[in-house]
């Protein structure tokens, strides 16, 4: 069977696709094709591990995702149904090519309703809210209407969209969706997805963790002190009360003898207080620390799906929400996720 499998975003498919990349790659009389993001090359450790026929006996080639239609398939399989404007396009084509469409999810899902309303008020911290509507609905009509058909396409008609956090991936052209578990099977349920079309198969990390341990893990080694991974939010999600709190949880477990990484978001450009010394490159990859580190928190608010990573790895993890704020609690209960809403019950984990 031949599988067209699109990568993804780099970080994506390192922390997470590859494990399903893997096992696809394994399966007998599959033939799998690559498609690697035209605008963000893989890393040099993935590149490596691609290039291991022990790992990936059934991986035939690695090809620019724009060379999608120079490949004819059974099946394809990407991130997600509506998040980019190259997923949408190649399950359209994939569908009247006759193959098989699967998106498999990349990273944690809440319930569209309230990611909207969330990244709405954030965004009216900046603007009034009239312009957040406006803009926000300017963008939907020029991704899913425009963009099309500058390139003689049919729109993007649905319900869902990424552009107004409408919705949820598999409600667009995939045949099957992809999930992690029931919490968030159930999200998509709510939010619209037919249950026929939801599946539930386990992160990787906990599936096939010989993969991750092979291509990035095996050659590290662990300082002899304890290590914390401070996991920073987006700078769109902060303020000067959340740079403060940092501040705070960095100087005591750097006082109490731990080495401390502190990671950024992706998306963060600037560090707003004098903590560099920690700080990683934001475009690091976040696996190789979780594995390092002893204690993994999440600073407020505490939303990353790298902490729901770092609990299937094993490590002890920590949402962190002394603010009690708006989703500071998403990801309360999950796993073995500590909750932690207070500052005096985060300092018995630092001794």
């Amino acid at each position: 069977m031949k599988i067209l499998f699109f990568a993804g975003t780099p970080r994506q498919f390192r922390t997470t696709l590859i494990g399903y990349f893997y096992s696809l790659c394994n399966e007998k009389n599959a033939e799998v094709i690559l498609l690697k993001d035209d605008n963000n090359d893989l890393d040099k450790e993935t590149k490596n591990a691609l290039t291991r026929k022990d790992l990936f006996p059934n991986l035939v080639a690695v090809v620019p995702s724009s060379c999608y239609k120079n490949y004819i398939a059974e099946a394809i399989v990407v991130p997600s149904d509506m998040h980019s404007f190259v997923e949408m396009e190649m399950l359209r084509w994939a569908k009247k090519k006759g193959m098989q469409t699967m998106a498999i999810q990349a990273t944690l899902y809440d319930k569209a309703k309230t990611v909207s309303d969330y990244i709405d008020w954030e965004n009216s911290k900046r603007m009034l809210m009239p312009l957040v509507k406006i803009r926000k609905y300017l963008g939907h009509f020029w991704m899913y209407v425009v963009k099309p058909l500058i390139r003689k396409e049919k729109p993007f008609w649905g319900k869902s969209s990424f552009i107004l956090h409408k919705g949820q991936s598999g409600m667009r052209d995939a045949d099957y969706q992809v999930v992690w578990d029931e919490w968030q099977r159930d999200i998509l349920l709510t939010d619209g997805v037919s249950e026929e079309k939801l599946r539930i198969e386990n992160h990787p990390i906990k599936s096939h963790f010989k993969i991750f341990d092979e291509a990035y893990f095996q050659y590290l080694k662990k300082e002899t002190k304890k290590s914390v991974l401070l996991v920073i939010p987006s700078e769109f999600v902060t303020d000067g009360k959340h740079y403060e709190l940092w501040g705070k949880t960095i100087d005591f477990f750097y006082a109490n003898n731990w080495q401390v990484f502190l990671k950024p978001h992706p998306d963060t450009t600037n560090f707003l207080f004098p903590y560099s010394q920690f700080a990683i490159d934001s475009e690091e990859p976040i696996d190789k620390y979780i594995y390092l580190s002893d204690l993994v928190i999440g600073l407020p608010p505490a939303l990353s799906t790298s902490l729901y990573i770092a609990d299937l790895m094993g490590k002890k993890t920590i949402a962190y929400d002394p603010f009690k704020e708006w989703r500071g609690d998403f990801l309360k209960g999950r796993g073995n996720i500590i909750y932690i809403n207070n500052e005096s019950d985060l300092t018995k984990y630092g001794y």
